[in-house]
C-alpha cells in the first residue's frame, strides 16, 4: 500500500469496515504510538501539512500476521 496520510488511512479503513467510526485525528494519535513501537515511520511530503506514513520491516511483519488471521477468521 505504500505511503499514506492519516486521512487516506481513515478513508480506506471506513471503506473496508462499514460502520467504523474513525477520523484522521484518531489515526494521527495512533501513528505516534506506532512510531514509538517501531511499526511505522513518518515521511515528510513537500507542501503537505501532515506527514505520510509507511510500515517498517516490523510493521510489515505485523501486517502479514494480521492478514493471515483475518483470512483464517473469514
Amino acid at each position: 500500500t505504500g505511503l499514506m496520510q492519516p486521512a487516506e488511512i481513515a478513508r480506506k479503513a471506513r471503506r473496508k469496515y462499514e460502520g467504523l467510526r474513525m477520523s484522521a485525528n484518531n489515526v494521527r494519535d495512533n501513528m505516534k504510538l506506532f512510531f514509538e513501537q517501531g511499526i511505522v515511520r513518518p515521511v515528510k511530503i513537500k507542501k503537505r501539512m501532515y506527514p505520510a506514513y509507511e510500515l517498517t520491516a516490523r510493521g510489515k511483519a505485523f501486517q502479514v500476521l494480521l492478514n493471515n488471521v483475518e483470512r483464517w477468521l473469514a
